[in-house]
């Protein structure tokens, strides 16, 4: 498949006019022009959605590694005990937030969300929007 620049099928398209060259040849040349474009393109995205997957594939690998390091970074506590962690800690530290409960005393997020839900249904606690 030859593939014509934009002035070579104007070109052709003159001839035709001129009636040098077939409807016919300026159809076959305009369809093998309009498929050879649409192949590269697909040829492009096909090397764009290569290179994304890639990316996906690296990025799922770093997630992967993060929350294996997470898990190490959290301590294995058994709730009554964090639940008294979490409780003296805000009680040396009100008004704080709940990211330095997590970070501070290394506990799961998870966890610690759930404590703080219950103490706060428990009366114990008041949760504060941040503004």
């Amino acid at each position: 498949m030859q593939k014509y620049t934009k002035n070579e099928l104007m070109d052709i398209m003159r001839k035709q006019d001129r009636k040098k060259v077939s409807i016919k040849e300026l159809l076959f040349i305009l369809k093998d022009n309009v498929i050879s474009t649409f192949l590269d393109e697909i040829d492009l995205i096909q090397r764009k959605l290569r290179q994304l997957e890639e990316r996906i594939e690296l990025l799922e690998i770093k997630y992967e590694k993060k929350k294996i390091e997470e898990k190490m970074f959290f301590r294995r506590i058994p709730k009554n005990e964090a639940k008294s962690l979490i409780k003296e800690y805000i009680s040396k530290n009100p008004g704080c937030l709940t990211s330095e409960i997590i970070e501070d005393l290394r506990l799961a997020p998870e966890l610690v969300i759930k404590i703080l839900q219950e103490l706060e249904r428990e009366g114990e606690i008041e949760a504060r929007k941040i503004e």
